[in-house]
């Protein structure tokens, strides 16, 4: 988990005025998701290589899929990403608008070439799909907002990606008529969060958030995505023996594949140089869905830290 997210290289410059700032970011190489390698433990399954292709008329024909990995976009200045937010305090809310033009994590599929191989008498018995993948660039506008109301900080955050690109499973009509585009095509792509923190008695914090995505052109075969996704976050924390204890619990459910992850962390401040954790990680769910997959690696762990 400490892994989850990478550090980039970048330039931020912020500029204030009164009670507005004015922030900007600029990513001068662009880094797509990096996942864990097959055969590890933390490691995607394996997407099969080879499906059926309705060929129409109830015949069905095997066919075997070529890729390789996506290529990179030339680290080039055309192809650095970059971002700017507005934010400003306005009746007791902070507000933010944002714009980010930056290459989308998932790459997208093309079609190079699709062989259909044949017997003496000319009639397919398989085919191959030669797959190549690229990164395509996106934009995304978002806004975000907190207010305290009492001893609770409503919050929340929506966006709107236009024309992201989705990957799905082709046709044989896609195939002969359609080229690339039997492939992926282009969607809007929306997703928003609301939240509310609470510090409650004795010091423990209560922090929930409900996300919700859509793909708001959705078509039947598009691959790793939902229509819809709806997701539920608690997390739960607070602190005892003069702060030198923290105990943390972390849930995460996905409502629309009913799985999800707990976390339960324990840490202690031994000395100055020297820290405690332990914890204990439980996953549940569909075996096709994002935590179920992981079923298997309930774990518990002791780390200690020393520090020099």
């Amino acid at each position: 988990f400490e892994d989850i997210r990478i550090g980039l290289p970048m330039v931020k410059l912020t500029y204030f005025r009164s009670n507005m700032s004015i922030e900007g970011i600029w990513i001068p190489k662009f880094e797509p998701w990096k996942f864990a390698e097959t055969g590890s433990y933390w490691a995607f399954p394996e997407q099969p290589q080879k499906f059926l292709l309705d060929l129409g008329l109830g015949i069905d024909l095997p066919v075997h899929l070529e890729s390789g990995d996506p290529q990179m976009p030339a680290a080039t200045l055309a192809n650095s990403e970059f971002g700017i937010k507005l934010s400003s305090f306005v009746l007791s809310t902070d507000l933010s608008l944002l714009l980010f033009h930056s290459f989308q994590d998932q790459a997208v599929r093309k079609l190079d070439n699709f062989v259909m191989i044949r017997d003496e008498l000319g009639v397919p018995y398989s085919g191959i799909i030669k797959l190549s993948s690229e990164f395509e660039k996106i934009t995304m506008l978002g806004v975000n907002f907190s207010r305290p109301l009492g001893p609770i900080v409503i919050r929340g955050e929506g966006s709107y990606f236009k024309d992201y690109r989705l990957n799905r499973m082709p046709t044989h009509t896609d195939l002969i008529s359609s080229g690339s585009s039997g492939v992926n095509y282009k969607s809007g792509y929306v997703q928003a969060m609301v939240g509310a923190d609470l510090t409650g008695p004795w010091g423990i914090s209560w922090s929930f958030q409900y996300i919700q995505k859509r793909v708001l052109d959705f078509q039947k075969g598009t691959l790793g995505v939902n229509e819809y996704d709806r997701w539920l976050t608690l997390l739960v924390s607070g602190s005892f023996w003069n702060e030198a204890g923290n105990i943390r619990m972390l849930t995460i459910y996905d409502e629309s594949n009913a799985s999800g992850l707990g976390r339960l962390i324990f840490s202690f401040k031994v000395a100055d140089s020297i820290s405690l954790e332990s914890g204990f990680d439980y996953f549940w769910g569909n075996i096709n869905s994002i935590f179920g997959q992981f079923d298997d690696n309930d774990n518990i762990y002791l780390k200690l830290t020393y520090s020099f």
